[in-house]
């Protein structure tokens, strides 16, 4: 077993020292690449390469596995055949690739991965853990965006125990946590509010680029009758900047919204290392201390149960990152405020709040102190100062959470019934409860006023998540009356 160091401009703009292991080496020294055979392992940067065989260009500056591969970061291990790094152009290409992606499995083939997107060709992709994996989605191609949390799939049959069911354009697969991507539904969305009634809704995505995709929305809503429509969403400057656009049209009004939302300083910190892309622990995205302007215009849109138009709104908020565990926010926002078509008038609302977190080894410790300001341009003005303590304790297949809302002071009112909870003078309380009951996940939700027999809120929601891949859900929320059935892959 030989163990040798060689200089080599890794993924990363600096130079990186490589540990190579294998039981033998022939060094060329007139093309200065480097022949490894026999148990290979590469190591730099926290990741470690495994191979039969591999050959390292050091003038070109280039690593080539012609057989079957591992990479291994932390706990998570890549597996692929037949794998080319290009230091200089910062690519990485492979036959095959086996790697995840969040909660899911995703294995193609002809895969090239630059330093903003992945892109393979003949993609399965499953978070089933059996094998053969129950519900399995087909795909012609598939691009990752690990930055943004999502990926889309082309051309994609899901199967069910091998058999196709479904046929869709384009899949959107993701966490959502910035919310700029698309919705898609397995089955319509089935539902009630007490403002719609009872509605079916399907949401059919579509891509353009990374920069641009939405989807088209068929429903029937008993309130308003059919309605159809899209929603549109576009990432400018890498995402320093989006925009959405919503228009959907019913017999009795139209809803939607156009928004647009800009970091003023630099948001993101990403890493430009191709191989990191392939691994969640890879990307690095830190939200910095920033400020947000915001410029919307609101139609129709249900908030709180009422339909709320805000034509324009305009808000700038400020970011500042404490300490690891403490923000604290400061905004503004002024909006023209039509309530369910009737009730009109002005609004500024000003707001200030302190979040922070603290571990205590068996559970979460949050607080959040928030003061509100809001003036309207009749005679109307209210404000808030409150503190909400949250407790979180996680068990082995269950979770239980609470908090109690403390006001300190309160003043005024509102003309506008969509804000009553901001502006209700009353401590609270809640319990949130979440239980593993053999395959099915239960969560209840229970809030109420301190010492007064007031609930805001009483939701129950039953869940299915049929071999870790396939999630059925209904919920009951008692105080609002409103329910909803969803699937999802």
């Amino acid at each position: 077993m030989l163990r040798i160091f060689v200089l080599l401009l890794a993924l990363s703009i600096s130079w990186a020292s490589y540990e190579v292991t294998s039981n033998s080496f022939d060094l060329d020294i007139s093309t200065n690449v480097l022949i490894l055979s026999g148990d290979v392992l590469l190591g730099t940067n926290g990741y470690v390469f495994s191979a039969p065989i591999s050959q390292m260009d050091i003038e070109n500056q280039s690593i080539y596995i012609s057989e079957s591969f591992k990479i291994k970061n932390k706990s998570q291990t890549i597996k692929g055949y037949c794998l080319e790094i290009d230091n200089k152009a910062s690519v990485l290409t492979a036959d095959e690739l086996v790697m995840s992606f969040q909660k899911y499995k995703v294995s193609g083939r002809n895969v090239r991965a630059g330093s903003s997107c992945i892109r393979m060709n003949k993609v399965h992709i499953t978070s089933c853990k059996g094998t053969p994996p129950v519900i399995l989605l087909n795909s012609d191609e598939v691009v990752l965006y690990p930055q943004w949390g999502f990926l889309v799939a082309f051309n994609s049959i899901l199967n069910v125990k091998g058999v196709p069911l479904l046929y869709f354009p384009a899949y959107f697969v993701g966490d959502r946590r910035q919310d700029l991507f698309a919705q898609n539904h397995l089955i319509p969305e089935f539902g009630s509010s007490p403002k719609e009634g009872g509605y079916v809704k399907e949401d059919v995505p579509y891509y353009i680029n990374e920069s641009n995709h939405g989807a088209v929305r068929i429903a029937y809503v008993e309130s308003l009758g059919m309605q159809v429509g899209v929603e549109h969403f576009t990432l400018f400057q890498e995402g320093q900047s989006h925009a959405s656009f919503a228009a959907y049209y019913s017999p009795t009004q139209w809803q939607g919204h156009i928004i647009y939302r800009t970091a003023l300083f630099n948001d993101f910190h990403r890493e430009q290392d191709a191989l990191g892309y392939l691994f969640n622990s890879g990307i690095v995205t830190i939200r910095q201390s920033n400020a947000y302007l915001t410029v919307a215009w609101h139609e129709n849109e249900l908030i709180s149960n009422q339909f709320v138009s805000q034509k324009p709104r305009i808000a700038l908020e400020t970011v500042l990152g404490i300490t690891d565990q403490d923000n604290i926010n400061f905004g503004v926002e002024q909006s023209k405020v039509q309530e369910n078509q009737l009730t009109e008038d002005q609004k500024t609302a000003w707001t200030a709040s302190w979040l922070s977190a603290y571990p205590l080894g068996w559970g979460i410790l949050s607080q959040q102190l928030n003061w509100v300001s809001n003036y309207y341009g009749s005679s109307f003005h209210h404000q808030r100062l409150a503190q909400d303590w949250t407790l979180t304790l996680p068990f082995e297949g269950w979770t239980f959470m609470t908090d109690y809302e403390h006001l300190y002071a309160y003043s005024g009112e509102s003309p506008f019934l969509y804000d009553q909870y901001q502006v209700d003078p009353y401590d609270k309380m809640g319990v949130d409860l979440k239980l593993g009951i053999g395959p099915f996940d239960l969560e209840t939700k229970w809030r109420r006023r301190v010492g007064e027999d007031y609930d805001y809120s009483r939701r129950v929601q039953l869940s299915l998540p049929y071999e870790k891949c396939l999630e059925f859900s209904v919920f009951w929320e008692d105080v609002d009356k409103v329910m909803g059935v969803e699937v999802r892959l």
